[in-house]
């Protein structure tokens, strides 16, 4: 009920600098900006083609390789270009929205969000190797960490570029692992941006409010071109963008508490909405990790495919119980939150995922192949040596070659 209270106050707020009718505006332009976007790219692709030179449609129709449906992987250049655009323009047209704190915070954002658009587009167009991929990923994340600790944190600038390149890099990787049924990525965002708004309510963090509301609205125009059956994949860059934009959020919605609450508890309340991305990098390194297999290389046993694959479930249907369930975590954390605190919350909220994430997945995640023993860890934490007797130490010696195709084996001495 306080939280509701809350928003009530913020969205008065923004009404009282914002009218209703400009906000409803806003809104509609940003979800028609993404929606004509994606309906020209299809249409360019399509019957549209002769107005597409030829020696270029490879390199803008770029064919998602793991679709069934033929989905091109644009989605993402899209969810950049319009939510980078927009929040410029709001922002230019209303200053008054934002404070030099937090214009800060975002030309920040929006230096890495270009990083990420090119690393993104020669991965989606190009599938550049991995470890290339990795350390462009990184650089970019180094970049805005850097900055951003210095802006949020001066007087411990060190450790806030630690934790904060910690989180970055685990939502970032995080939010690319649930992207793999058709609008699963769009649910799953709807909820994290809502949450956001709804932590930025009591300290009338009206900026997060439009950032949040900006990329809700840009998702709903992907939502009608990634339903089943998918026209269209966020790619890349898109699932990264969606992570680098709850690390935004997250450092605004910390800048705000940090004056008011501890440390401890400003830090929980910004990182409540992004358990879920932590989560799923958590536990899909593990499952690959104790099933002897590189917790780099992707696998179907994802809570969504589970859902989708072994259980017969339409990937709508799939993605709408999954969303569903963390909204319910969600709902039950702020209402610890708002009786005892944000640390608690944190906690629970992460039991609760990990919970109904074992419920779905135990059973095909700890299978025939499951071996929890030390020789797992040996070859990662033991140095192997050799090591060399001198001849004079050695009386005698005899070679076994073990032939399994015979009957009896051959000695060798």
């Amino acid at each position: 009920m306080l939280i509701l209270n809350h928003l009530t106050g913020l969205i008065e707020n923004v009404f009282q600098q914002f009218n209703q009718k400009k906000l409803l505006i806003y809104c509609c332009s940003i979800f028609l900006a993404s929606f004509g976007s994606y309906f020209c790219i299809l249409f360019l692709n399509g019957s549209g083609s002769r107005f597409v030179p030829v020696k270029f449609r490879r390199f803008l129709f770029i064919n998602a390789d793991k679709s069934e449906t033929g989905a091109l992987q644009v989605g993402g250049i899209v969810f950049s270009l319009v939510s980078m655009l927009s929040i410029t323009m709001l922002f230019s047209w209303f200053p008054y929205l934002i404070s030099n704190h937090q214009f800060k915070i975002i030309s920040c954002a929006f230096q890495s969000w270009v990083g990420i658009l090119i690393y993104g587009y020669l991965d989606d167009c190009f599938e550049i190797r991995p470890i290339v991929k990795l350390s462009l990923q990184l650089g970019v994340i180094f970049l805005f960490c850097l900055r951003v600790s210095n802006v949020i944190f001066p007087e411990h600038s060190a450790l806030a570029f630690v934790v904060l390149i910690f989180l970055s890099v685990a939502i970032i990787n995080g939010s690319n692992l649930l992207d793999g049924l058709d609008t699963l990525t769009f649910k799953f965002s709807t909820v994290i941006y809502l949450s956001f708004i709804l932590i930025a309510a009591p300290i009338n963090n009206i900026t997060a409010f439009f950032i949040g509301l900006t990329c809700i609205c840009n998702m709903t125009g992907f939502y009608f071109f990634n339903r089943d059956p998918s026209k269209i994949h966020l790619g890349e860059i898109g699932v990264s963008s969606l992570g680098l934009s709850y690390v935004v959020l997250s450092v605004l919605i910390f800048d705000s508490y940090k004056g008011t609450r501890p440390l401890i508890e400003a830090s929980s309340l910004a990182v409540i909405p992004c358990v879920l991305p932590i989560v799923e990098l958590g536990v899909s390194f593990l499952r690959r990790f104790f099933n002897n297999k590189s917790p780099l290389r992707g696998d179907k046993l994802h809570n969504h495919h589970i859902l989708n694959i072994k259980k017969g479930l339409s990937p709508s249907l799939s993605s709408t119980i999954l969303a569903g369930l963390y909204l319910v975590g969600i709902v039950l954390t702020l209402i610890i939150v708002n009786n005892f605190n944000s640390v608690v919350g944190i906690f629970f909220l992460t039991f609760f995922t990990l919970s109904y994430y074992l419920i779905i997945g135990g059973k095909y995640w700890f299978g025939q192949e499951f071996k929890l023993n030390l020789n797992i860890l040996q070859k990662f934490l033991v140095k192997k040596e050799v090591k060399v007797m001198p001849s004079n130490a050695m009386t005698d010696f005899k070679i076994v070659i073990n032939n399994t195709n015979k009957s009896s084996d051959k000695d060798l001495e």
